[in-house]
């Protein structure tokens, strides 16, 4: 028996192809859509008895396969309730109330186990009630700073993060609130790759009115330094990197390693998914970040990854963006504003 796959854009002309090929006599084992073409499998010279046989095997062989996944998922179902109630006894230990708060908590986004470490460490204080003493235990762990604060004219902050994380936006918001103060600002955009970003940063600069500047290099990048050293501040849009390519932050780091007291905000956005969300803390994790930065307050109610994302890269949270307007929607986070987010998950 000759069995052969066919493909193309559409059945008559695949079925055209078969006929062509095999004759009259073919057999069409199956047919189906597959990344936009049809596929076509077919057979010639067959063993009529002999491919009944095979398909009835292959017949039983799938039902075996979807009775050992019906297995597996319901024994990953009794393995996460085991680990479940596991985890629920080990936290109704620590104390009488413990396991509200600890349940209140995971509600909001925080990692399981931060959760448990948090309602253990208010539960060996002093003071207060043990929901009080949970976020004391948050407000002295996640720590807020203003990355404005304290800098020499003229101050360097440079953005980064992963694509779509929210950097030009976010920058074009820190150059409004600045202006509003009368401060003297400079864009500057690294984002030659991204169609539209130097573009969107422009368009921003012309209805802030605000110089800015698109190098090339890293010799003009120095040089566009140079010429905006009489502004209070230089805020600089970097492009998007993907936080698993080492390579990638590498030539970020370099291009912003001269020697300049650069202060780098890492832009996250609270919209991306658990994996992602780690994988930039991780990644991003390589670079001297100072500050973090969170967007899209607005499209989530949890605030649980501010929260996670601070306490697993041992860094300040600097912003919370949660809209998008420019420049309002942007606030400097503080210890009572992070007090309301997990308490009631708003402003």
């Amino acid at each position: 028996m000759h069995i052969k796959r066919f493909t193309g854009k559409r059945t008559e002309e695949v079925l055209k192809r078969v006929r062509a090929e095999f004759g009259e006599d073919a057999l069409i084992l199956s047919t189906r859509k597959k990344k936009g073409l049809v596929e076509v499998i077919a057979a010639v010279d067959f063993d009529a008895e002999r491919l009944e046989e095979r398909l009835r095997k292959e017949e039983i062989l799938d039902r075996e396969l979807k009775g050992l996944r019906y297995e597996l998922s319901e024994l990953r179902t009794l393995f996460t309730s085991v680990v479940g109630e596991m985890e629920v006894r080990r936290v109704a230990s620590i104390g009488p109330g413990s396991l509200n708060i600890y349940r209140d908590l995971t509600s909001k986004g925080i990692d399981h186990e931060l959760a448990v470490w948090i309602v253990r460490k208010a539960a060996s204080l002093k003071g207060g009630d043990l929901r009080e003493r949970s976020l004391r235990v948050v407000r002295e762990t996640v720590k807020v700073s203003n990355p404005l604060k304290d800098m020499k004219k003229p101050g360097l902050i440079a953005l980064v993060g992963p694509t779509g994380s929210g950097k030009t936006t976010t920058i074009a918001k820190m150059a409004g609130k600045l202006k509003r103060t009368g401060r003297r600002i400079g864009l500057v955009s690294l984002d030659n790759r991204r169609p539209g970003s130097k573009e969107m940063l422009k368009a921003y600069s012309d209805l802030i009115g605000v110089s800015m500047g698109v190098p090339s290099t890293k010799e003009e990048f120095h040089k566009l330094l140079w010429d905006y050293r009489d502004m209070d501040y230089i805020l600089i849009d970097t492009p998007g990197k993907n936080p698993r390519d080492p390579r990638a932050l590498s030539e970020l780091q370099t291009l912003l390693n001269g020697g300049l007291p650069i202060r780098i905000g890492l832009v996250l956005s609270l919209t991306a998914r658990d994996e992602s969300f780690a994988d930039a803390c991780r990644g991003f994790g390589r670079l001297p970040v100072d500050s973090l930065i969170f967007t899209r307050f607005d499209e989530t109610p949890l605030p649980g990854p501010i929260v996670n994302a601070s306490v697993r890269m041992g860094k300040p949270v600097a912003f919370l963006c949660n809209g998008q307007r420019v420049p309002e929607d942007i606030k400097i986070l503080s210890e009572d504003l992070l007090e309301s987010l997990i308490c009631r998950g708003r402003y």
